[in-house]
Protein backbone atom coordinates (compact mmCIF):
# COMPACT_ATOMS: atom_id res chain seq x y z
CA UNK A 1 0.00 0.00 0.00
CA UNK A 2 1.29 3.58 -0.35
CA UNK A 3 2.26 5.89 1.64
CA UNK A 4 -0.49 7.96 0.60
CA UNK A 5 -3.17 5.63 1.57
CA UNK A 6 -1.93 4.36 4.72
CA UNK A 7 -2.11 8.03 5.90
CA UNK A 8 -5.52 8.10 4.72
CA UNK A 9 -6.34 4.76 6.49
CA UNK A 10 -4.75 6.59 9.99
CA UNK A 11 -6.52 9.79 9.66
CA UNK A 12 -9.85 7.80 9.12
CA UNK A 13 -9.05 5.82 12.07
CA UNK A 14 -8.36 9.10 14.19
CA UNK A 15 -11.67 10.77 13.04
CA UNK A 16 -13.27 7.26 14.28
CA UNK A 17 -11.49 7.02 17.52
CA UNK A 18 -13.00 11.17 18.08
CA UNK A 19 -16.75 10.81 16.52
CA UNK A 20 -16.88 6.85 16.71
CA UNK A 21 -19.17 5.44 13.71
CA UNK A 22 -22.12 3.48 14.32
CA UNK A 23 -22.76 0.34 12.26
CA UNK A 24 -26.49 -0.20 11.37
CA UNK A 25 -28.38 -2.56 9.03
CA UNK A 26 -30.15 -1.57 5.49
CA UNK A 27 -33.48 -2.72 7.21
CA UNK A 28 -32.63 -0.09 9.80
CA UNK A 29 -32.34 2.45 7.11
CA UNK A 30 -35.88 1.03 5.30
CA UNK A 31 -37.62 1.75 8.50
CA UNK A 32 -36.18 5.57 8.61
CA UNK A 33 -37.42 5.95 5.38
CA UNK A 34 -40.87 4.41 5.27
CA UNK A 35 -41.32 6.21 8.38
CA UNK A 36 -40.59 9.38 6.92
CA UNK A 37 -37.80 10.07 8.88
CA UNK A 38 -35.05 10.51 6.19
CA UNK A 39 -36.28 14.13 4.78
CA UNK A 40 -32.99 15.55 3.65
CA UNK A 41 -29.92 13.42 1.65
CA UNK A 42 -26.83 14.60 0.64
CA UNK A 43 -24.87 12.99 -2.04
CA UNK A 44 -20.84 13.42 -2.41
CA UNK A 45 -19.58 12.60 -6.00
CA UNK A 46 -16.54 15.30 -5.65
CA UNK A 47 -14.51 13.21 -8.10
CA UNK A 48 -14.66 11.14 -11.23
CA UNK A 49 -16.10 12.11 -15.01
CA UNK A 50 -18.82 13.75 -16.31
CA UNK A 51 -19.79 10.63 -17.78
CA UNK A 52 -19.92 9.14 -14.37
CA UNK A 53 -21.94 11.40 -13.43
CA UNK A 54 -24.57 11.26 -15.64
CA UNK A 55 -24.67 7.11 -15.43
CA UNK A 56 -25.29 8.41 -11.54
CA UNK A 57 -28.56 10.39 -12.51
CA UNK A 58 -31.19 7.45 -12.59
CA UNK A 59 -30.26 7.27 -8.91
CA UNK A 60 -31.65 10.56 -8.35
CA UNK A 61 -34.30 10.26 -10.17
CA UNK A 62 -35.43 7.56 -8.59
CA UNK A 63 -34.88 9.24 -4.92
CA UNK A 64 -36.91 12.05 -6.24
CA UNK A 65 -39.45 10.02 -7.67
CA UNK A 66 -40.30 7.91 -4.24
CA UNK A 67 -40.06 11.05 -2.03
CA UNK A 68 -41.27 14.31 -3.83
CA UNK A 69 -40.78 15.99 -1.11
CA UNK A 70 -37.24 15.41 0.32
CA UNK A 71 -34.23 17.49 -0.60
CA UNK A 72 -31.44 16.09 -2.39
CA UNK A 73 -28.53 17.85 -2.23
CA UNK A 74 -25.41 17.58 -4.29
CA UNK A 75 -21.43 17.56 -3.85
CA UNK A 76 -19.47 18.02 -7.22
CA UNK A 77 -16.52 19.19 -8.07
CA UNK A 78 -15.99 22.27 -10.76
CA UNK A 79 -15.30 19.71 -13.39
CA UNK A 80 -18.65 17.38 -13.20
CA UNK A 81 -20.97 19.93 -11.82
CA UNK A 82 -21.75 20.66 -15.30
CA UNK A 83 -23.68 17.31 -15.78
CA UNK A 84 -26.19 18.20 -12.87
CA UNK A 85 -26.52 21.89 -12.81
CA UNK A 86 -29.90 21.88 -14.64
CA UNK A 87 -30.88 18.89 -13.12
CA UNK A 88 -34.61 19.85 -12.00
CA UNK A 89 -34.32 16.73 -9.11
CA UNK A 90 -31.40 18.55 -6.65
CA UNK A 91 -32.24 21.36 -4.43
CA UNK A 92 -28.69 22.29 -3.65
CA UNK A 93 -25.39 21.91 -5.78
CA UNK A 94 -22.12 22.34 -3.22
CA UNK A 95 -19.01 22.57 -5.64
CA UNK A 96 -15.69 21.49 -4.35
CA UNK A 97 -12.27 22.52 -5.78
CA UNK A 98 -8.81 20.76 -3.89
CA UNK A 99 -7.23 24.50 -4.18
CA UNK A 100 -10.04 26.01 -2.57
CA UNK A 101 -9.38 25.38 0.99
CA UNK A 102 -11.56 28.47 2.83
CA UNK A 103 -14.39 27.76 0.17
CA UNK A 104 -14.30 24.11 1.10
CA UNK A 105 -14.66 24.93 5.23
CA UNK A 106 -17.59 27.11 4.41
CA UNK A 107 -19.10 24.01 2.36
CA UNK A 108 -18.62 21.83 5.56
CA UNK A 109 -20.23 24.41 7.72
CA UNK A 110 -23.35 24.81 5.41
CA UNK A 111 -23.65 20.96 5.08
CA UNK A 112 -23.53 20.81 8.80
CA UNK A 113 -26.82 23.37 9.38
CA UNK A 114 -28.72 21.34 7.21
CA UNK A 115 -28.35 18.39 9.29
CA UNK A 116 -28.71 15.65 6.88
CA UNK A 117 -30.11 12.58 7.44
CA UNK A 118 -28.60 10.01 4.81
CA UNK A 119 -25.56 11.09 3.40
CA UNK A 120 -24.53 8.59 -0.08
CA UNK A 121 -20.95 8.32 -0.63
CA UNK A 122 -20.62 7.65 -4.38
CA UNK A 123 -18.35 5.20 -5.62
CA UNK A 124 -18.49 2.80 -8.69
CA UNK A 125 -14.90 1.50 -9.38
CA UNK A 126 -12.70 4.23 -7.53
CA UNK A 127 -14.01 5.26 -4.06
CA UNK A 128 -12.65 8.33 -2.71
CA UNK A 129 -10.89 9.37 0.61
CA UNK A 130 -12.43 12.27 0.56
CA UNK A 131 -15.77 11.88 -0.53
CA UNK A 132 -15.80 9.75 2.75
CA UNK A 133 -13.96 12.59 4.93
CA UNK A 134 -16.93 14.86 3.92
CA UNK A 135 -19.56 12.74 4.54
CA UNK A 136 -17.77 12.49 7.98
CA UNK A 137 -17.45 16.22 8.34
CA UNK A 138 -21.15 16.99 6.90
CA UNK A 139 -22.51 15.51 10.12
CA UNK A 140 -24.98 13.67 8.15
CA UNK A 141 -26.98 10.68 10.83
CA UNK A 142 -26.38 7.75 8.26
CA UNK A 143 -23.65 7.25 5.68
CA UNK A 144 -23.73 4.81 2.80
CA UNK A 145 -20.88 3.70 0.67
CA UNK A 146 -19.61 0.55 -0.93
CA UNK A 147 -16.92 -0.98 1.09
CA UNK A 148 -13.29 0.07 0.34
CA UNK A 149 -11.21 -2.42 1.61
CA UNK A 150 -11.02 -3.93 -1.70
CA UNK A 151 -9.32 -1.43 -3.16
CA UNK A 152 -5.94 0.90 -3.64
CA UNK A 153 -4.78 -2.42 -1.12
CA UNK A 154 -7.07 -2.03 1.65
CA UNK A 155 -8.46 1.36 2.37
CA UNK A 156 -10.17 1.11 5.32
CA UNK A 157 -11.91 4.75 5.15
CA UNK A 158 -15.56 2.90 4.73
CA UNK A 159 -15.13 1.05 7.93
CA UNK A 160 -13.85 3.83 9.90
CA UNK A 161 -16.61 6.81 7.86
CA UNK A 162 -19.79 4.31 6.99
CA UNK A 163 -22.65 3.55 8.95
CA UNK A 164 -23.21 0.79 6.09
CA UNK A 165 -20.72 -0.26 4.37
CA UNK A 166 -22.49 -2.30 0.66
CA UNK A 167 -20.87 -5.38 -0.37
CA UNK A 168 -18.58 -4.11 -3.62
CA UNK A 169 -20.29 -4.88 -7.00
CA UNK A 170 -18.32 -7.65 -9.59
CA UNK A 171 -16.33 -5.89 -11.60
CA UNK A 172 -17.90 -7.03 -14.97
CA UNK A 173 -21.01 -5.44 -13.41
CA UNK A 174 -22.51 -2.40 -15.79
CA UNK A 175 -21.41 0.96 -14.36
CA UNK A 176 -25.50 2.21 -14.19
CA UNK A 177 -26.29 -0.81 -12.19
CA UNK A 178 -23.27 -0.62 -9.40
CA UNK A 179 -24.81 3.21 -9.04
CA UNK A 180 -28.38 1.75 -8.77
CA UNK A 181 -26.73 -0.78 -5.82
CA UNK A 182 -27.10 2.33 -3.22
CA UNK A 183 -30.91 2.66 -3.93
CA UNK A 184 -30.96 -1.20 -1.85
CA UNK A 185 -31.14 -0.05 1.62
CA UNK A 186 -33.73 2.14 0.78
CA UNK A 187 -35.80 -0.79 -1.27
CA UNK A 188 -35.97 1.29 -4.52
CA UNK A 189 -35.38 0.12 -8.07
CA UNK A 190 -33.59 2.46 -10.86
CA UNK A 191 -34.78 2.46 -14.36
CA UNK A 192 -31.20 3.00 -15.56
CA UNK A 193 -31.71 5.03 -17.36
CA UNK A 194 -29.09 8.49 -17.48
CA UNK A 195 -30.53 12.01 -17.75
CA UNK A 196 -29.40 15.04 -18.72
CA UNK A 197 -31.77 18.28 -18.91
CA UNK A 198 -31.82 20.83 -21.45
CA UNK A 199 -32.88 24.02 -20.73
CA UNK A 200 -35.64 24.93 -23.05
CA UNK A 201 -34.12 28.49 -24.17
CA UNK A 202 -31.49 26.47 -25.70
CA UNK A 203 -33.65 24.73 -27.86
CA UNK A 204 -35.03 27.67 -29.20
CA UNK A 205 -31.56 29.33 -29.80
CA UNK A 206 -30.73 26.25 -32.16
CA UNK A 207 -33.90 26.24 -33.80
CA UNK A 208 -33.36 29.80 -35.06
CA UNK A 209 -29.60 29.34 -35.58
CA UNK A 210 -30.37 26.16 -38.22
CA UNK A 211 -34.14 28.52 -39.37
CA UNK A 212 -33.07 29.15 -42.41
CA UNK A 213 -31.52 25.86 -43.61
CA UNK A 214 -31.79 22.19 -43.07
CA UNK A 215 -30.30 20.80 -39.90
CA UNK A 216 -27.76 18.51 -40.42
CA UNK A 217 -29.17 14.86 -39.72
CA UNK A 218 -25.61 12.82 -38.39
CA UNK A 219 -23.19 14.75 -36.28
CA UNK A 220 -19.65 13.09 -35.68
CA UNK A 221 -17.19 14.42 -32.55
CA UNK A 222 -13.84 14.90 -33.86
CA UNK A 223 -12.45 15.30 -30.47
CA UNK A 224 -11.29 13.19 -27.27
CA UNK A 225 -9.12 12.82 -24.15
CA UNK A 226 -5.48 13.39 -25.00
CA UNK A 227 -3.97 11.06 -22.47
CA UNK A 228 -6.79 8.69 -23.26
CA UNK A 229 -5.67 7.27 -26.92
CA UNK A 230 -7.19 3.58 -25.58
CA UNK A 231 -10.65 5.61 -26.66
CA UNK A 232 -9.84 7.57 -29.92
CA UNK A 233 -10.51 6.79 -33.45
CA UNK A 234 -8.11 8.29 -36.31
CA UNK A 235 -8.79 12.16 -38.38
CA UNK A 236 -8.40 9.04 -41.23
CA UNK A 237 -11.11 6.62 -40.41
CA UNK A 238 -13.02 9.87 -39.64
CA UNK A 239 -13.12 11.75 -42.60
CA UNK A 240 -13.71 8.29 -44.30
CA UNK A 241 -17.11 7.96 -42.43
CA UNK A 242 -17.65 11.75 -43.39
CA UNK A 243 -16.92 11.39 -47.14
CA UNK A 244 -19.33 7.76 -46.88
CA UNK A 245 -22.30 9.72 -45.83
CA UNK A 246 -21.63 12.38 -48.12
CA UNK A 247 -21.78 10.40 -50.91
CA UNK A 248 -25.13 8.26 -49.46
CA UNK A 249 -26.58 12.01 -49.25
CA UNK A 250 -26.77 12.25 -45.40
CA UNK A 251 -26.07 15.94 -44.24
CA UNK A 252 -23.37 15.25 -41.59
CA UNK A 253 -21.46 18.15 -39.18
CA UNK A 254 -19.15 17.75 -37.17
CA UNK A 255 -18.82 18.67 -33.59
CA UNK A 256 -15.57 19.85 -32.39
CA UNK A 257 -14.85 20.56 -28.58
CA UNK A 258 -13.56 24.33 -28.38
CA UNK A 259 -9.62 24.76 -28.27
CA UNK A 260 -9.45 26.04 -24.61
CA UNK A 261 -11.76 23.12 -23.31
CA UNK A 262 -10.15 20.61 -20.82
CA UNK A 263 -11.13 16.89 -21.02
CA UNK A 264 -11.87 14.10 -17.38
CA UNK A 265 -8.76 14.47 -15.17
CA UNK A 266 -8.10 18.07 -16.20
CA UNK A 267 -6.29 16.95 -19.52
CA UNK A 268 -6.41 19.04 -22.83
CA UNK A 269 -8.97 18.00 -25.24
CA UNK A 270 -6.95 16.14 -28.78
CA UNK A 271 -8.80 17.64 -31.90
CA UNK A 272 -9.05 16.54 -34.95
CA UNK A 273 -10.98 18.66 -36.99
CA UNK A 274 -8.18 20.27 -39.18
CA UNK A 275 -6.80 16.92 -40.03
CA UNK A 276 -10.24 15.36 -40.87
CA UNK A 277 -10.45 18.80 -43.48
CA UNK A 278 -6.86 18.55 -44.52
CA UNK A 279 -7.75 14.69 -45.82
CA UNK A 280 -11.19 15.47 -47.51
CA UNK A 281 -9.36 18.49 -49.16
CA UNK A 282 -12.28 21.58 -47.67
CA UNK A 283 -13.71 22.93 -44.73
CA UNK A 284 -16.60 21.01 -43.45
CA UNK A 285 -19.44 22.12 -41.38
CA UNK A 286 -18.67 22.21 -37.13
CA UNK A 287 -20.56 22.88 -33.90
CA UNK A 288 -18.77 23.75 -31.40
CA UNK A 289 -19.51 25.72 -28.08
CA UNK A 290 -17.90 25.78 -24.37
CA UNK A 291 -20.84 24.81 -23.13
CA UNK A 292 -22.58 21.75 -22.46
CA UNK A 293 -26.17 22.35 -22.18
CA UNK A 294 -25.47 24.44 -25.30
CA UNK A 295 -23.86 21.15 -26.95
CA UNK A 296 -26.44 19.02 -25.33
CA UNK A 297 -29.30 21.66 -27.42
CA UNK A 298 -27.48 20.59 -30.47
CA UNK A 299 -27.15 17.12 -30.21
CA UNK A 300 -31.04 16.67 -29.17
CA UNK A 301 -31.83 17.78 -32.57
CA UNK A 302 -29.58 15.47 -34.56
CA UNK A 303 -30.83 12.27 -35.85
CA UNK A 304 -27.84 10.58 -35.16
CA UNK A 305 -24.75 10.95 -33.28
CA UNK A 306 -21.48 9.23 -33.57
CA UNK A 307 -18.48 9.73 -31.20
CA UNK A 308 -16.37 7.64 -29.17
CA UNK A 309 -16.56 6.23 -25.19
CA UNK A 310 -16.91 8.98 -23.06
CA UNK A 311 -18.24 12.00 -21.96
CA UNK A 312 -19.45 13.21 -25.05
CA UNK A 313 -21.33 9.51 -25.39
CA UNK A 314 -23.10 9.68 -22.31
CA UNK A 315 -23.99 12.99 -22.55
CA UNK A 316 -25.60 12.22 -25.93
CA UNK A 317 -27.14 9.04 -24.47
CA UNK A 318 -28.41 11.13 -21.55
CA UNK A 319 -30.90 13.14 -23.56
CA UNK A 320 -31.96 10.30 -25.73
CA UNK A 321 -30.34 10.50 -29.43
CA UNK A 322 -29.75 7.66 -31.04
CA UNK A 323 -26.09 7.23 -30.48
CA UNK A 324 -23.10 4.91 -31.84
CA UNK A 325 -20.33 4.91 -29.36
CA UNK A 326 -17.35 3.69 -30.76
CA UNK A 327 -15.50 1.55 -27.85
CA UNK A 328 -12.13 0.50 -28.40
CA UNK A 329 -10.89 -0.65 -25.39
CA UNK A 330 -13.31 -0.01 -23.16
CA UNK A 331 -16.08 -2.36 -22.80
CA UNK A 332 -19.72 -1.66 -24.08
CA UNK A 333 -21.14 -4.36 -21.40
CA UNK A 334 -19.65 -2.52 -18.93
CA UNK A 335 -19.71 1.23 -19.86
CA UNK A 336 -23.12 1.36 -22.04
CA UNK A 337 -26.54 1.74 -20.85
CA UNK A 338 -28.82 -0.81 -22.32
CA UNK A 339 -31.30 1.57 -24.03
CA UNK A 340 -33.10 1.33 -27.45
CA UNK A 341 -30.78 4.25 -28.76
CA UNK A 342 -27.70 3.27 -27.51
CA UNK A 343 -25.53 1.22 -30.07
CA UNK A 344 -22.16 0.36 -29.83
CA UNK A 345 -19.39 -1.00 -32.24
CA UNK A 346 -16.51 -2.28 -30.17
CA UNK A 347 -12.90 -2.96 -31.21
CA UNK A 348 -12.00 -6.17 -32.93
CA UNK A 349 -8.66 -6.58 -31.42
CA UNK A 350 -8.21 -3.63 -28.71
CA UNK A 351 -6.76 -1.01 -31.88
CA UNK A 352 -8.89 1.77 -33.88
CA UNK A 353 -7.96 -0.33 -36.56
CA UNK A 354 -10.17 -2.72 -35.08
CA UNK A 355 -13.33 -0.52 -35.62
CA UNK A 356 -14.31 -0.51 -39.63
CA UNK A 357 -15.41 2.67 -40.75
CA UNK A 358 -18.36 0.42 -43.06
CA UNK A 359 -19.32 -0.93 -39.83
CA UNK A 360 -20.04 2.60 -38.17
CA UNK A 361 -21.54 3.83 -41.97
CA UNK A 362 -23.80 0.64 -41.98
CA UNK A 363 -24.65 1.27 -38.42
CA UNK A 364 -25.41 4.98 -39.09
CA UNK A 365 -27.89 4.51 -42.48
CA UNK A 366 -29.75 1.49 -40.46
CA UNK A 367 -31.03 3.79 -37.92
CA UNK A 368 -31.73 6.59 -40.02
CA UNK A 369 -33.74 4.08 -42.38
CA UNK A 370 -35.41 2.87 -39.13
CA UNK A 371 -36.37 6.63 -38.40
Amino acid sequence: MKIENKFRNLLAFVFNLISPIKKISSEEVLNEWNCGKIKKILIIRQNQGIGDLLLFTPVISALRKNNPTCEIDFMASSHNVVAIKSNPDINEIYVWKKSSFFKNVKIILNMRKKKYDLCLVVSSHTPSFTSFLYAKLSGSKITVGYDSIGFYGGALWSRYMANIELPPPDNKTPEIEKFAGFLSPLNIKSDLVPRFYVPESYLKEIEELYKAKSFPEVGIFLGGNSKRTDRMWSAENWAEVYKELENKKIKTIAVVPPSDIKAGGGEKEKIFYEDVCEILGKKIDFFSDGDISKTAGFLKKLSVFVCPDGGIFHLSVAIGVNTVGIFVKTDPERWAPKLDWVFTIKSSDGTPDGVAVEDVVKKVVAILEKK
